[in-house]
């Protein structure tokens, strides 16, 4: 019964949208094909939008908005749920990769300063940290992959 719950305001949130730029583009006069054009967006975005088979993202309702004149804000209100965006990551993401930095930095620090013949010369010196630093974003890009 949960599940119902949440697809249902999901479902009656993207009838609302794709009804809003309906009626407000018929209003206007204009064409699917037309909207798209002056809009920037793909003719199947719009189509897609309209027969409420997806949910636009902000930036998408904020470029249907100025095109065919209606305000945003009340919208969001209902659907800013299930807009897909990626704003409530970014503060977790960057501090969690600040913060595998920090962590990663203090490691090899203690090791170089444990050992005492590692590193003997200045090129050993700088491959570890390569090596550390490769190693890093290898583990990022998999991480945020």
């Amino acid at each position: 019964m949960a599940q119902e719950w949440r697809i249902c305001p999901m479902a009656e949130s993207r009838e609302k949208i794709a009804h809003l730029i309906k009626t407000r583009r018929l209003a206007k006069g204009l064409t699917q094909s037309q909207l798209a054009e002056c809009s920037g967006l793909s003719l199947r975005s719009i189509q897609r939008i309209e027969s409420g088979a997806v949910i636009p993202r902000a930036y998408t309702l904020n470029v249907l908005a100025d095109q065919l004149g209606f305000d945003i804000e009340n919208l969001l209100e209902v659907t800013a749920t299930e807009i897909p965006s990626i704003k409530h990551k970014t503060p977790k993401r960057l501090i969690l990769t600040i913060s595998i930095a920090i962590l990663l930095l203090l490691l090899a620090s203690a090791y170089l300063s444990q050992s005492s013949k590692f590193p003997e010369t200045n090129f050993e010196y700088f491959m570890f940290w390569s090596i550390i630093i490769g190693a890093y974003t290898v583990f990022l890009l998999r991480l945020w992959k």
